[in-house]
C-alpha cells in the first residue's frame, strides 16, 4: 500500500474502466501551457479534495495548489516536475502501480480518470507542474437573492456601554435597545435593492469603543457603519445667543429669545422665521406658549412679564412685577375636558425676591385686561427662585428650584408646600417627567440629581457620559497592562531565582571538577611513583626472601593504584559532564532572564503608554464636570437631557439615571435645552444658532473594506471581526472551506491593509480577537488549532493544540493572562496565554459550543451552544454559575461587563435577552419583524 496518501479521490472519470486494468494515458500535443487553475484543479475538485484538502490531508497529501502537490505526502513526492510519466500521481491514477487511486468503493464515489484527463495531467507535470498559489477566483458572477426561509441570527453584539444590541439576520442588520427590546435602527446599504446591509449573510459584528462605530462582515467584505454624534434635524440662524426656548403644544412653532432681548418665532416644519417680538429691556429668561398656541408669555430681568399675539407678533399684555423674573410656568386650573373647550390656565412666576406669584389667565383676555390682573403671592424660598416645572396632567401642582439648594413641590390650590428635596447646592433648573414619578434638578456644583416623587434620590449624574466611558475603558486597559506587568515581573523573579540556583549549581560543579582533577593527579602521581621505583638489588632481594612474605607486594600495590586511578578518571569525567550540563543550564537560564527582561521592558512601556492615555482620558472626563444649567425629560419619559457650561448635551436613563449617550463636543454651550419629541432635542448653539438635534439618527455607511470584486485580501465570508482597544485597527478572519484560513489587519483611519496572512490556518478562521492591550491577537479555525500572533509577524508565536474539532470561538481574559476557546468538540478550553498550557477543559455540552466570551474583568465565561443553552461558568473551576434556556440552536452570545444582561442569537431568527443576575428571559425578539 504505497500511497493511501493519495486516497479517497484523485482524478476523475472513466466509469467503464475496471479496477486493476491500466488506463491508457493519452498523448496530448499542444504548445500552450496547461492551466492548473482552469484545467487541472477542477479535476481534483471533483475527485480529490474530499480527502486531500488542507483540512483533511490524508497521508499528509494536499492537492489544492502546485506547491502542496510538489511537496508530496507520506510516500514522498506525488509529482516529478518535467517527468509526468514517472510521477507517482500518474502511475497510481492510471492503475500502473498499486495502490490504485481512487480506491474501489471509496466513500465519496470518486470516479476513475479518463485517458484524456490523465494525458492532460501528465502534460501539466511535463511542463513543470506550475500554476497560481490558489484556485480560481471565488468572485461570484451573479448574485442570487437569499431565500426567504433562511434567516438565522449568526451575529449579535452588545455595545460597549451595554445600551444597545447590534444583531444580524440573514443579510440585514438592526440595532435594538437592550433593556427595552425596542428596535431603534436598521442599517442599509443604499446601493442594495431590496434594502439590506450586505448581499450575503452577515456572520460577524464588532463595535468601536464608544458605540458610534459598528463593523459588519459579509462575503469578502467588511462594512464600516457610523452613528453621527451631532446629527442636526433643523437649524435656526438666530444670530444671537439663545437665553430661553419654548415650543407650542402642537410642535409646530418654536420661540427663541436672544441676548439682544428679541423674541423670534420659527416654524418647526420649515425652519422659516415667523413674527418677531421686541419690547423687553433686559435679559429674557423664560418663554411659555399658551395651550392653544395663540399667545406667548415672556419673562425678563426688566421686571416685566409680557404677553404676545403669536400670529402678529404684537404685545397683547404687560404685567409689571417688583423683581427680576427668572422663571415662569403655565398650569391648568382644572382637568382638560374631552371637548375643545379650553379651561383657564394659571401663570406662575419666580425670581430674585424668592416669592411665587400666580395669575389666572383668561383665554380671551384683552390687552387692556392684562394690566389690571392682580397677583397672588406665596413665600417660596430663602434665596432666588431659578426654575419652575409643571406636572403634565396634574392641575395646580408645580415644582420650584432655588439658589437656596432646594426643590419644592407646591399645591397651589391649597397654597401649600407638599415636599422639599435638598440638592445641596444652588439649583439652576428643575424638570418633571410627564407621569410625575421622576424629578430632575441641576446645579452649579456640576451635578444633576434624579428623584422619585417622594423625594428619594435615585441617582447623581455629572460630566460627559462618552468621556466617562472612554476614561473607564482606558482605566481597564491600564489595569490589564499593569496586571500583565505584574505577571511578567513575577516570572522574571522566578527565572532569576532559577538562574541563581543554576549558578550555584555550576559553582558546585566547578568545585567538584577541581576536586576530581586534583584527586586524579594524585592517583596518577602515586601510580607513576610505583611504576618508576627501581627493582631491588640481589643481596637485598635475598635478604628480603628470608623475611616473612607480606600480602601487599609491589604488583598488588600497582594494581590497586591503577584501579584507584581509573576510579578517579571516571569521577573526573562525571564531574566534567555535570559541569557541562550546569554551564548549559546557566546559559539557558540567562537566555530566559534576557527574554523575560525584554517582556518586562515591553510591558512596562505598555503601562507607561496606557497610564498616559488613562490620565488624559480621566482629565478630559473631569474637565467635563462643569455647572449644569438646563434639564429636560423626553416626551415618552425614557430619557433625561442635561446641558450647561460644558459644550455637549448629556443623555441619561430617566428611570435610573444611568448614562446613555452624549452629543459630540461643540464649539460652545448648548444650554438651554428642551425635548420636542422622544428623539429630538432643541438647544442653543453658541451665539449664532438654535438647533434641533436628532438623538437617534440613522446609521450611515462610511466605507466598505474590499469591494468583493477581487480575491485579495479577503477570499471568503468574513466570519470574525474585532476592533482593537484604541479603535485604530480592524482584525478580519475569513477563508475558504478546506483550502485556507486567512487573517487581515486593516487601519481604520484609511482602511488600508497593513497585514495579510493568507494561510494563517489551513481552514476557515471562525474567531479572532485582539489582546486587551492590542499588541497581539489570537485566532481559532476549522483546522482545530488556536494560534497566537504578533501584529507584524508572519508566523505565529504559539500554537494551542488540544481541540479535536473546529474551533468556533476565542476570547481573552481582561488581564491577558488566560484565553478561552470554544469548539465543535463540545468543550471549552482555558489556556495560559504565556505558556500555551491547558489550564482547564470544561465539558458537559450537548452539542457544538458556538461562541465564548470572558465577562468583563471577571474569571467568568459565557458561552452559546447548539443544544439551545447559554451557560455562565467559572473558567478556573468549570463550575456552572447560571444557565439561560433558549431551546434552539444558538450561534452567538454576549454579556455586559456587570453580567446584568446576557444575549444570544438563534437559528430561528430570534434574539434572546436575559437578566444575567437571575436567568429570567426578558425578551425574545423575532429580528426585523
Amino acid at each position: 500500500m504505497r500511497l493511501f496518501v493519495l486516497c479517497c479521490a484523485i482524478l476523475i472519470s472513466c466509469c467503464t474502466a475496471t479496477f486493476g486494468e491500466p488506463i491508457t494515458v493519452a498523448d496530448i500535443q499542444r504548445s500552450n501551457p496547461v492551466s492548473f487553475e482552469k484545467e487541472i484543479l477542477p479535476i481534483f475538485r471533483r475527485s480529490c479534495l474530499a480527502c486531500h484538502s488542507a483540512s483533511e490531508a490524508n497521508g499528509e497529501l494536499v492537492l489544492e495548489t502546485p506547491a502542496t502537490i510538489r511537496k508530496g505526502g507520506d510516500s514522498g513526492a506525488a509529482v516529478i516536475p518535467g517527468k509526468g510519466a514517472e510521477s507517482l500521481l500518474v502511475k497510481l491514477s492510471a492503475h500502473q502501480e498499486e495502490s490504485f487511486m481512487p480506491p474501489p468503493d471509496n466513500d465519496v464515489n470518486a470516479p476513475q480518470l479518463t485517458s484524456q484527463e490523465l494525458g492532460l495531467i501528465r502534460l501539466w507535470i511535463d511542463q513543470g507542474a506550475v500554476g497560481g498559489s490558489s484556485a480560481t477566483s471565488t468572485t461570484p458572477r451573479d448574485w442570487s437573492s437569499i431565500p426567504k426561509n433562511l434567516g438565522p441570527v449568526y451575529a449579535a453584539a452588545l455595545s460597549p456601554d451595554g445600551q444597545f444590541v447590534a444583531v444580524s439576520r440573514a443579510n440585514r442588520l438592526f440595532i435594538y435597545h437592550a433593556e427595552s427590546g425596542k428596535l431603534v435602527g436598521s442599517l442599509e446599504d443604499p446601493s442594495l435593492k431590496p434594502p439590506a446591509a450586505h448581499r450575503d449573510l452577515v456572520q460577524s459584528l464588532a463595535w468601536g469603543s464608544d458605540g458610534s462605530l459598528l463593523v459588519s462582515g459579509g462575503f469578502r467584505e467588511a462594512k464600516l457603519w457610523e452613528k453621527p454624534l451631532d446629527a442636526r434635524a433643523l437649524s435656526f440662524p438666530t444670530k444671537s445667543a439663545t437665553t430661553a426656548l419654548a415650543f407650542s403644544t402642537d410642535r409646530k412653532w418654536m420661540a427663541t429669545a436672544g441676548d439682544d432681548h428679541v423674541i423670534q418665532l420659527w416654524s418647526l416644519e420649515t425652519s422659516k422665521r415667523g413674527p418677531k417680538m421686541t419690547g423687553h429691556g433686559d435679559l429674557i429668561t423664560a418663554l411659555r406658549f399658551t395651550s392653544d398656541g395663540r399667545h406667548l408669555f415672556s419673562a425678563s430681568h426688566d421686571k416685566t412679564i409680557r404677553v404676545w399675539n403669536c400670529s402678529e407678533g404684537t404685545q397683547a399684555g404687560l404685567v409689571q412685577v417688583p423683581t427680576p423674573i427668572h422663571a415662569i410656568e403655565l398650569l391648568w386650573t382644572t382637568a382638560v375636558p374631552d371637548n375643545d373647550a379650553q379651561p383657564r390656565q394659571m401663570l406662575i412666576a419666580g425670581g430674585v425676591d424668592k416669592v411665587l406669584r400666580t395669575w389666572l389667565v383668561e383665554p380671551d383676555a384683552t390687552a387692556q385686561a392684562w394690566s389690571m390682573i392682580e397677583a397672588e403671592e406665596l413665600p417660596g424660598h430663602t434665596e432666588a427662585i431659578t426654575s419652575l416645572a409643571a406636572i403634565s396632567g396634574q392641575t395646580m401642582h408645580v415644582y420650584s428650584a432655588s439658589r437656596d439648594g432646594t426643590v419644592r413641590h407646591w399645591d397651589l390650590e391649597k397654597k401649600k408646600q407638599l415636599g422639599q428635596f435638598s440638592h445641596g447646592a444652588p439649583v439652576l433648573a428643575v424638570a418633571v417627567r410627564s407621569d410625575g414619578q421622576r424629578i430632575a434638578s441641576v446645579s452649579e456644583n456640576n451635578t444633576a440629581k434624579l428623584w422619585d416623587k417622594g423625594g428619594k434620590q435615585i441617582a447623581e449624574m455629572k460630566g460627559d457620559p462618552r468621556l466617562q466611558q472612554h476614561a473607564q475603558r482606558k482605566k481597564q486597559i491600564l489595569a490589564a497592562a499593569q496586571q500583565r506587568l505584574a505577571i511578567v515581573k513575577q516570572r522574571l523573579a522566578t527565572v532569576e531565582d532559577v538562574l541563581k540556583k543554576r549558578i550555584e549549581a555550576k559553582e558546585t560543579s566547578d568545585k567538584e571538577v577541581a576536586a576530581a582533577e586534583k584527586d586524579l593527579a594524585q592517583r596518577k602521581t602515586a601510580l607513576d611513583k610505583l611504576n618508576n621505583e627501581p627493582p631491588a638489588s640481589e643481596p637485598a632481594a635475598a635478604e628480603d626472601a628470608e623475611k616473612e612474605e607480606k600480602p601487599d607486594d609491589v604488583e598488588t600495590m600497582k594494581e590497586a593504584a591503577q584501579k584507584k586511578l581509573q576510579e578517579a578518571m571516571s569521577a573526573q569525567q562525571l564531574a566534567t559532564k555535570k559541569q557541562t550540563a550546569a554551564e548549559a543550564a546557566v546559559k539557558q537560564a540567562e537566555e530566559s532572564v534576557a527574554l523575560v527582561n525584554q517582556l518586562v521592558e515591553h510591558a512596562a512601556a505598555r503601562v507607561e503608554e496606557a497610564q498616559a492615555r488613562s490620565d488624559l482620558a480621566v482629565k478630559q472626563s473631569s474637565e467635563s464636570e462643569l455647572p449644569l444649567r438646563s434639564v429636560s425629560f423626553s416626551l415618552d419619559g425614557t430619557r433625561l437631557a442635561t446641558a450647561g457650561d460644558f459644550p455637549t448635551v448629556q443623555i441619561w436613563n430617566a428611570e435610573t439615571g444611568i448614562a446613555v449617550d452624549a452629543l459630540a463636543k461643540q464649539p460652545g454651550s448648548l444650554s438651554p435645552i428642551e425635548f420636542i419629541g422622544n428623539d429630538r432635542l432643541l438647544s442653543s448653539f453658541g451665539t449664532t444658532e438654535t438647533v434641533v438635534w436628532e438623538l437617534n439618527p440613522a446609521w450611515r455607511l462610511r466605507q466598505t473594506i474590499d469591494s468583493a470584486e477581487s480575491d485579495d485580501p479577503i477570499m471568503g465570508r468574513v466570519t470574525s471581526l474585532d476592533i482593537d482597544a484604541n479603535d485604530a485597527q480592524l482584525l478580519i478572519g475569513s477563508g475558504l472551506p478546506s483550502r485556507n484560513g486567512e487573517l487581515s489587519l486593516f487601519r481604520l483611519e484609511d482602511s488600508a491593509c497593513i497585514q495579510h496572512l493568507p494561510d494563517a490556518h489551513s481552514d476557515v478562521v471562525y474567531s479572532a480577537r485582539f489582546s486587551p492591550d492590542g499588541t497581539q491577537f489570537i485566532s481559532g479555525g476549522a483546522d482545530k488549532y488556536v494560534r497566537l500572533w504578533n501584529l507584524t509577524d508572519q508566523d505565529p508565536l504559539k500554537q494551542f493544540e488540544g481541540h479535536s474539532d473546529y474551533v468556533l470561538g476565542v476570547s481573552w481574559k481582561d488581564d491577558a493572562t488566560s484565553i478561552a476557546t470554544a469548539s465543535s468538540d463540545k468543550t471549552i478550553k482555558v489556556w495560559d496565554a504565556e505558556t500555551a498550557d491547558q489550564l482547564k477543559t470544561i465539558s458537559g455540552f450537548g452539542k457544538d459550543v458556538t461562541a465564548v466570551r470572558f465577562v468583563g474583568a471577571t474569571n467568568h465565561v459565557v458561552s452559546s451552544c447548539g443544544d439551545g443553552i447559554v451557560r455562565l461558568q467559572d473558567a478556573a473551576s468549570g463550575k456552572s454559575i447560571r444557565t439561560f434556556q433558549a431551546g434552539v440552536w444558538l450561534h452567538c452570545v454576549d454579556a455586559t461587563a456587570d453580567e446584568k444582561l446576557v444575549i444570544a442569537g438563534g437559528d430561528d431568527g430570534r434574539l434572546f435577552i436575559w437578566d444575567g443576575t437571575n436567568g429570567k428571559q426578558l425578551k425574545s425578539i423575532l429580528v426585523g419583524e
